[in-house]
C-alpha cells in the first residue's frame, strides 16, 4: 500500500468519525467537518457544505466556527456576500474572546 493510499484511508476514517459525532450534536466535530470541507482535506472542497457545518457548530457556541462563518459571509464563499451576517458572526465570536474576530470588527 502506498503512502498516499494510507493517508486517504486515514482521512476517510476521520471524516466518518467526525460526521457521526456531529450528527449527535458535537460542536467540535461539526467544526472539524466544516474545516475539512472548506480546505478540501480528506474530502472534496465544498464551501456550501462548509457553511452548513460551521453554522451548526456556531449555533452551538463554537467561537472559531462563528469566526469562519463570518469570514465566509464576508467573502461570499458558499453563500452570497452578506456583510450584516458577517458582522453578526464576528460579533458573536468576539464576545467569546476571539481575537481575530475583534480585529475584523475594528
Amino acid at each position: 500500500m502506498s503512502a498516499d493510499k494510507e493517508i486517504f484511508t486515514v482521512d476517510e476514517k476521520i471524516v466518518e468519525k467526525n460526521l457521526s459525532a456531529a450528527r449527535r450534536g458535537s460542536r467540535e466535530a461539526a467544526f472539524n467537518l466544516a474545516l475539512m470541507y472548506e480546505e478540501g482535506v480528506g474530502i472534496p472542497q465544498d464551501y456550501r457544505r462548509a457553511v452548513e457545518w460551521y453554522r451548526m457548530a456556531a449555533q452551538l457556541g463554537h467561537p472559531e466556527a462563528q469566526f469562519h462563518l463570518g469570514w465566509l459571509y464576508q467573502h461570499g464563499l458558499g453563500v452570497e456576500v452578506d456583510w450584516l451576517k458577517a458582522i453578526e458572526w464576528y460579533r458573536k465570536a468576539a464576545d467569546q474572546g476571539h481575537q481575530s474576530a475583534r480585529i475584523m470588527l475594528g
